[in-house]
C-alpha cells in the first residue's frame, strides 16, 4: 500500500511525464497521464488548492485566472490530435455486442 507522500510522488510525476510525452509527439500516452491525474484527483477528492495546483484555476466565462502543471493548451492538443488519429477510448465499442445490420 502507499503511503500519502508516494501518492503525491506519483501524481506531481504525471504533469512531467506529459510534458515529455508531448515533446516526443506521444499523444495518446500524454492524454492517458493527465487522464490518470485527474481520475486519480477524483477519486482521492483533492482539495481545492490542489486541484488548482495540477490543472489551473477558471474564472467566469472560461478565463484562465492561473495556469496548472498540465498546461491547458497542451492538453487541449494532445486531445485534439487523439482524436484526429482516432486513438480515444470513449467512443470505443465494447466485445462482444454484435454490430447493427
Amino acid at each position: 500500500m502507499l503511503k500519502e507522500k508516494e501518492i503525491w510522488d506519483k501524481l506531481y510525476n504525471l504533469p512531467v511525464m506529459f510534458r515529455w510525452h508531448m515533446s516526443r509527439k506521444e499523444y495518446p500516452r500524454a492524454k492517458a497521464c493527465y487522464d490518470t491525474a485527474r481520475t486519480v484527483s477524483v477519486f482521492l477528492e483533492i482539495d481545492e488548492h490542489g486541484m488548482q495546483e495540477l490543472f489551473g484555476e477558471r474564472g467566469e466565462r472560461g478565463a484562465i485566472i492561473s495556469q496548472g502543471l498540465f498546461p491547458e493548451e497542451q492538453v487541449q492538443k494532445a486531445y485534439l490530435e487523439c482524436i484526429k488519429a482516432n486513438q480515444t477510448n470513449e467512443c470505443k465499442p465494447y466485445p462482444g455486442i454484435p454490430k447493427a445490420v
